[in-house]
């Protein structure tokens, strides 16, 4: 197997592009969303799974999950962001926020209540309809083990598996912020 090692780059306006920040901006929102809380304001037991190669069969988290038996998943992945070459109904916009999916696969009531806290702060956010499977792990996660409530949330990414993505750090910020504020609310005030 051999990889091609995309330098990092800052550009303007709050960009960076490499590669393989598909996974690698979604696991610094979750790492940065609890770095700064302490462990009396959370109102869970928080675990963070990073995995890769979602694409290719899903294994790790499925076993994460099994051993783990969540009652929330929450799955954090890269959406299409808007390019010219791509339609609006299948992107969502670069600095705007991560996306909340409503799909057959996730909890409605969860997907709502996190739109719901994320308007609640002033943190943008975005809602895109999947009439299947959300093409993440939360697929899978979904019936794992016991199951569990269950939602997506996608930052905005430009050339998705290139060795030039792109992604606005003001998004991530974005999931940083929203992710740290599920992890210090009770479930019922969410849902």
């Amino acid at each position: 197997t051999a990889t091609i090692n995309g330098e990092y780059m800052e550009m303007e306006n709050g960009y960076v592009m490499s590669s393989y920040l598909d996974n690698r901006s979604c696991a610094t929102a979750c790492i940065n969303a609890i770095a700064g809380i302490e462990r009396s304001q959370l109102e869970y037991d928080v675990y963070i799974v990073i995995s890769a190669g979602e694409e290719v069969g899903r294994m790790q988290t499925r076993v994460a999950c099994f051993n783990i038996e969540p009652d929330i998943v929450i799955t954090t992945d890269v959406n299409f962001a808007y390019e010219p070459d791509i339609e609006k109904r299948h992107s969502i916009e670069c600095k705007k926020g991560p996306s909340v999916d409503l799909s057959t696969l996730t909890d409605r009531d969860l997907s709502r209540g996190i739109v719901r806290l994320a308007k609640e702060n002033n943190i943008p956010c975005q809602i895109v309809v999947e009439p299947m499977g959300t093409g993440t792990n939360n697929d899978i996660l979904s019936i794992t083990g016991k199951g569990a409530r269950n939602v997506v949330m996608s930052l905005p990414l430009k050339s998705m598996h290139t060795t030039c993505e792109s992604v606005n750090l003001q998004d991530i910020a974005y999931l940083s912020d929203i992710l740290s504020i599920i992890a210090k609310t009770k479930e019922e005030e969410i849902c």
